[in-house]
């Protein structure tokens, strides 16, 4: 984040410094962040997690392999496509993801372009979305040219080669792979602490590859996260990818404060302005405040919340002039 001050002080602000803000690693100023993304889109699996995730309020990514989906030998085992768009309009993220069948490193353009892009294609036409969250499927490893042709299409890439921070890892069961509820919060616990952002992949919740040991023990863990909500932001890989992306092009430039307001601007330098239009949280380092409000100009979905050692003011990065008052 390139951070510009441009202080001009009216007053003694009474706390005995300038106040510098900030803007937040996470939204809210969470500790971490946390990415559900669930693969392949199987009907019954899909179904499974939804019924865990909706009541909890949780949303996910979940990366469905479109071909799939109109493959007619295949199509009564996947989500159909008004199921797909249902679950978009309850503010789950629908990402692209390719056929096991094919190891991307080993493919030709023509076949990466029509497995990648061909594949976006289909979400747009069918589903109406505009995919921008891409997880490449098992076995296949990402070089240059399988980079270059995904990023025709998506931003975000599920691989820690490719995301801020992040801490990628499998949930369920293998030969390989046994997952602990206990030891897993421990894990995501030092994720937080570490300003960490975890990705979680899932195949099934039950019957399937790599399930949990039942319904009940995947829903005590999202129980649990629930629970810790109020440092851990639970969003779409793509919700927090568009936060971090903005985040890290972001320009603050305080234009004046006094004892007990500020003045400033947010904006990013990416260029997709459609894609990358989320809030970012700045924080004011002010204390001993009991209430603060917000006068919009051109930024209608700011909001402030005051807290004990600041106050976190969401607004959009668009360039708008905003003035945060305090008492």
């Amino acid at each position: 984040m390139i951070l510009i001050l441009m202080a001009f002080l009216t007053a003694n602000l009474g706390f005995g410094a300038e106040v510098i803000p900030s803007v937040a690693l996470y939204l809210n100023d969470k500790k971490g962040a946390f990415s559900f993304t669930f693969d392949d889109g199987f009907r019954h699996q899909v179904e499974n997690t939804l019924e865990i995730l909706d009541p909890l309020g949780i949303k996910g990514t979940f990366f469905l392999i479109p071909y799939y989906i109109e493959d007619s030998e295949r199509s009564w085992n996947m989500a159909t496509w008004p199921r797909v768009k249902k679950i978009e309009a309850k503010g789950h993220e629908i990402g692209t993801h390719g056929s096991i069948q094919i190891k991307l490193h080993e493919a030709s353009e023509a076949v990466l372009e029509e497995q990648i892009n061909g594949s976006w294609d289909l979400l747009r036409q069918k589903g109406g979305l505009r995919s921008v969250s891409y997880a490449a499927p098992g076995g296949s490893r990402i070089n240059d040219l399988v980079e270059a042709k995904i990023r025709e299409h998506h931003y975000f890439i599920r691989n820690e080669q490719f995301l801020p921070r992040a801490r990628i890892m499998g949930y369920g069961r293998t030969e390989f792979r046994e997952w602990d509820d206990l030891n897993m919060r421990e894990i995501i616990k030092a994720a937080m602490a570490a300003g960490e952002w975890v990705i979680p992949y899932v195949h099934a919740i039950v019957e399937g590859y790599s399930p949990f040991k039942s319904k009940a023990e995947f829903r005590i863990h999202c129980e649990w996260l629930k629970s810790i909500e109020g440092e851990l932001w639970i969003a779409p890989m793509g919700t927090v990818g568009r936060y971090v992306l903005e985040r890290d092009a972001a320009a603050l430039t305080v234009i004046e404060q006094t004892v007990h307001s500020l003045t400033m601007r947010l904006s990013h330098s990416l260029a997709d302005k459609e894609i990358f239009n989320v809030p970012l949280t700045v924080v004011i380092p002010v204390t001993g405040v009991v209430k603060a409000s917000v006068v919009q100009k051109g930024n209608p979905e700011a909001k402030v919340n005051v807290c004990a050692d600041k106050i976190l003011l969401n607004i959009l990065p668009n360039g708008a002039k905003v003035m945060v008052e305090w008492e």
